[in-house]
């Protein structure tokens, strides 16, 4: 029997799976596994075409080492896939347009140029490009160039620019690394509408222009003023807040933290663990800790008991890996024994490796649990 004719309904009244629309099939497809979408691809050619159209949802290009373990990659995706560079050039010969792609993803800029960017937006229409690291400066301006706003993800510049581009109205997401040639007040007053903010390398906060982001993240900050700080940054507003320099003065205005949900100190930890006491109770959702922190931040996670998701340490990145689990469990011992304290605790996790906190039908915590690979696990 072909497998056309296993396609074919057995009475009147049985649906027939490839007549559903687009939007319920690629539901169910998120349902299987890589390895059975692929086999159900070869069935006929109305589940090749929306297979495609779910496997080519985001591209992640690689270089070398493939973002996710190919055996957990396999077994839980089917809405995006990743492909080596190679690959990925030979797809941009091809005269088919995939017209389902909402995303290119490259992790650095090393084998682009502007000729290539410009054959990648022609190949990927109305697609999102997404370059996390950006060094070359004409991949830059090329990036500053795009009038069409959906193509952008994210600006990072590291050199002065001189044209305020209409797109920069539109960006929500800015990293600067700061050059000794950068006017970074002129910078900062291109980019009216910014939600998240990174800045790399900075002296101090004098003569800043005032930023309403909701997320801020300063490293390398050398002189820290409250008042500075404050009349910078609308401290009612800030969700998210990642510190390499602070002073004392931080932990009397914690109240007017109200939004804060998402916090780090780096290099001082008692006062990062004042500060988080000192903040609404139950407010603070993800909490990195340095590691010289982790045997006394118990008082602190108490504070936001009733909040508290995940708890995050020698970490940034919003992806966890395989990886030796015992020595979690070893730095957190102490806080297994009082999870029934934090009824929404989900995740610690220490340099990428996690463990998940496992509960009975009622809610009861039952201890940690390992996690595997997952580049997007925990939404915190």
């Amino acid at each position: 029997m072909s497998n056309q004719s296993n396609l074919q309904p057995n009475s009147p009244g049985e649906l027939l799976l490839a007549s559903l629309p687009d939007d319920v099939l690629l539901d169910i497809l998120y349902y299987l596994n890589q390895i059975d979408t692929i086999s159900l691809s070869l069935t006929c050619l109305r589940f090749k075409e929306v297979t495609r159209a779910r496997l080519y949802s985001r591209i992640y290009v690689y270089r070398g080492s493939k973002l996710i373990p190919r055996s957990y990659y396999v077994k839980n995706y089917t809405d995006f896939t990743q492909i080596s560079w190679h690959t990925f050039s030979r797809m941009l010969e091809d005269k088919e347009c995939l017209a389902s792609c909402k995303m290119v993803y490259f992790v650095n800029d090393d084998v682009l140029d502007v000729p290539l960017l410009d054959r990648i937006s022609d190949k990927f229409r109305e697609c999102m490009i997404v370059i996390e690291r950006i060094r070359k400066s004409e991949v830059q301006r090329w990036i500053l160039r795009q009038p069409d706003s959906p193509l952008i993800s994210i600006h990072c510049i590291s050199s002065p620019t001189t044209k305020v581009d209409p797109v920069r109205l539109y960006i929500k997401n800015l990293t600067i690394s700061i050059s000794s040639e950068m006017n970074l007040p002129y910078e900062l007053s291109k980019y009216p509408n910014l939600a998240y903010l990174f800045i790399e390398k900075l002296q101090n906060l004098q003569g800043l222009p005032q930023i309403s982001v909701t997320g801020l993240r300063i490293s390398e900050l050398r002189e820290f003023n409250i008042d500075d700080f404050c009349g910078c940054f609308d401290i009612s507003r800030l969700t998210s807040l990642d510190l390499s320099n602070v002073s004392q003065e931080i932990i009397p205005m914690a109240p007017r933290f109200k939004s804060l949900r998402k916090l780090y100190i780096s290099n001082y930890p008692q006062i990062m663990s004042e500060f988080a006491e000192a903040l609404p109770q139950n407010s603070l959702v993800h909490l990195t800790i340095p590691p010289s922190m982790i045997p006394s931040f118990l008082p602190v996670a108490l504070r936001h008991s009733l909040s508290l998701r995940c708890i995050t340490s020698r970490s940034r990145a919003s992806f966890i890996v395989p990886g030796d689990s015992s020595q979690v469990r070893k730095l957190f011992h102490q806080f297994e024994s009082h999870l029934d304290m934090f009824p929404k605790i989900q995740y610690v996790i220490w340099k990428h490796v996690a463990l998940q906190v496992t509960r009975d039908v009622t809610g009861n915590a039952l201890g940690f649990a390992p996690v595997d690979f997952h580049p997007l696990y925990f939404p915190y």
